[in-house]
């Protein structure tokens, strides 16, 4: 009884700090968890293997689901696991190949199908993504996958069809953050920061705390010319402990695009330096891209014509 009641805290402190982004701290207890009962507690390996994924640590996420493999020989679900956490490290096809394992035993699963598609959109297939979630809803309607097909138009630059994916939801999930997130990033890629701003206070007034939209909107108010406001949201994240991959990347990507709205570009440089020295296993092409964009940009200005 009482291993039970140390394993259910050691779970529930674990997904404390998962919540909160802090996915190194969220491994030590389930490190905990797999030290006293590692045979019985597979959840905990599964889970620490996405932490690794969150925490883009390819090598070690993949050993967890390997360990798994090993213990349990030929269970599928394990398949559907390490897909997402494929998916975490952008490594789409291997995912993709996952997916299509578990749906050999089990094909009309909603969830892996709607992975499977989210994959080949971030491939920058959106047809196959497309037919996919358009598969998915004739069996169910899934809000998942209708905020991926939004999203997907998105990127398609089909901006209507992505903003008419969400509004068939934004009633009945009026106080969901995916949903109002989903609207915020269309309308910000779209270009009206006036309205994405509006869906980013809908989220924050439900979440105060909610880390990656106090980014968004951050680079929302840059857009709009409210630097001393951007600047504030952007240092008020510094001070935050999180580790988690997608969450470090958008705060640099986005604080160093907003410096260069504000024409800081020496301070947007610094910015992502310092991403580049402090993760250097971390994907870094859109942080180059945005350093050479702004070299060059002082290439030509210094040019004497």
């Amino acid at each position: 009884m009482i291993k039970n009641r140390i394993i259910k805290y050691y779970f529930k402190k674990a997904d404390y700090y998962s919540d909160e982004r802090q996915c190194k701290k969220a491994i030590s207890y389930l490190d905990k968890i797999l030290v006293i009962d590692k045979y019985n507690n597979l959840d905990a390996l599964s889970s620490k293997g996405f932490c690794y994924a969150d925490l883009y640590d390819k090598e070690n996420s993949f050993k967890c689901f390997d360990e798994l493999s090993k213990l349990i020989p030929n269970e599928v679900g394990i398949d559907l696991n390490k897909g997402i956490a494929c998916s975490i490290l952008n490594e789409f096809e291997l995912a993709i190949e996952c997916f299509d394992k578990f749906l050999a035993e089990y094909p009309d699963n909603i969830n892996a199908l709607s992975l499977k598609g989210l994959c080949y959109s971030f491939l920058g297939d959106y047809d196959k993504a497309l037919n996919i979630y358009d598969k998915v809803l004739e069996k169910e309607n899934d809000y998942i996958t209708i905020v991926r097909k939004g999203l997907c138009y998105s990127k398609l630059k089909k901006y209507d069809e992505a903003i008419s994916c969400i509004e068939k939801i934004l009633e009945p999930y009026c106080e969901n953050a995916t949903v109002l997130g989903s609207m915020c990033d269309i309308l910000m890629s779209k270009g009206d920061y006036e309205n994405a701003l509006i869906y980013a206070d809908k989220i924050l007034k439900l979440n105060p705390n909610e880390i990656q939209v106090i980014i968004m909107k951050s680079k929302i108010l840059a857009e709009l010319g409210q630097f001393k406001e951007s600047i504030k949201g952007f240092e008020r994240v510094s001070k935050v402990e999180f580790d988690k991959y997608a969450i470090i990347n958008d705060y640099y990507l986005y604080y160093g695009q907003s410096l260069e709205l504000m024409g800081k570009y020496d301070e947007a440089l610094k910015i992502y330096d310092e991403y580049l020295n402090k993760y250097p296993h971390f994907p870094k092409d859109e942080i180059l891209k945005e350093k050479e964009k702004i070299t060059n940009k002082l290439t030509f200005e210094g040019m004497n014509w």
